[in-house]
């Protein structure tokens, strides 16, 4: 196998004088771009555009005089408008006189939910008769306060709430009518599996024994009544509180061959009364 020397650069026993590359790999510009175009194509497939609704067409009406300003005029709700979610009536236009519609020669004047003053009915409805004042906001623009139903509108609006009040009564008796109850079979007792052997209640150890206690690093010997039923963790807390000692300290016993043994619950309840327990640091195994 024959090696290419530079005709600049003398070849050395190292090797080759060609740049090699950190990863040992041809870098391919186009495979690159083939993943990236790959990339960018699979967001836009998993990519959503928001829907946009058309925007509102606004009304061209006849403008309103300054004539009008804190005057008492009577008009009739044309339109209300709702929004949020659940949409909620939030407020609505009025126009000036008894024409429900709006075009252009009638001028229309604008109002909020909270302006309408009348708490008889739950909520201003198209076509009602109202009467209110005009006035004027910071920016000069017109707008209804005190709103209130005129004595035709409240004939028109308890008509209104007869009929609201007679479609819900039918929309009950339909459903009535179309519910079909189903009568549930009785079900049979459910029997409950039987043990093999029954269940031994358990006895809760409530004595009180009185054990000889000594923590390492110290002489004194204490006398602690302990409620053997209880676990070794709430023993333990005591001790360390008792002797001031550290937490990592273990609790042991003397065993039957005369040596030092961890202690557990089943032979702290065993342990006859005056029998000696060291609280020290733990056993090395």
């Amino acid at each position: 196998m024959s090696t290419q020397v530079s005709s600049e650069r003398p070849s050395t026993s190292q090797g080759s004088s060609r740049r090699r590359r950190p990863n040992g790999k041809v870098a391919n510009p186009a495979s690159s771009e083939v993943t990236e175009n790959a990339d960018n194509a699979e967001n836009k497939s998993s990519y959503r555009p928001r829907r946009r609704y058309p925007p509102r067409q606004r009304v061209q009406t006849a403008p309103i005089s300054d004539e009008y300003l804190g005057k008492t005029v009577d008009g009739r709700i044309c339109e209300m408008i709702k929004v949020g979610v659940p949409p909620r009536v939030a407020f609505g236009f009025i126009n000036l006189g008894d024409n429900i519609d709006a075009v252009e020669d009638i001028p229309r004047v604008y109002f909020k939910r909270s302006a309408y003053q009348d708490d008889t009915y739950f909520f201003p409805r198209r076509g009602y008769y109202v009467a209110f004042e005009i006035a004027k906001d910071a920016e000069g623009r017109y707008f209804a306060e005190n709103v209130r139903l005129t004595e035709k509108g409240k004939e028109e609006a308890k008509i209104s709430k007869a009929e609201a009040d007679s479609k819900k009564a039918a929309r009950v008796a339909a459903a009535e009518a179309n519910e079909v109850v189903e009568e549930k079979a009785p079900q049979p007792p459910r029997s409950r599996p039987v043990r093999s052997k029954p269940r031994k209640p358990k006895v809760y150890d409530d004595r009180v024994v009185t054990f000889k206690v000594s923590s390492e690093g110290k002489d004194e010997v204490k006398d602690i009544e302990v409620k053997v039923g209880l676990s070794l963790g709430i023993l333990k807390k005591d001790l360390i509180a008792l002797f001031d000692a550290p937490s990592d300290y273990v609790i042991t016993y003397v065993s039957e061959d005369g040596k030092d043994a961890l202690l557990k619950g089943q032979i702290l309840r065993n342990l006859p009364e005056g029998s000696r327990l060291k609280f020290a640091k733990p056993l090395e195994v």
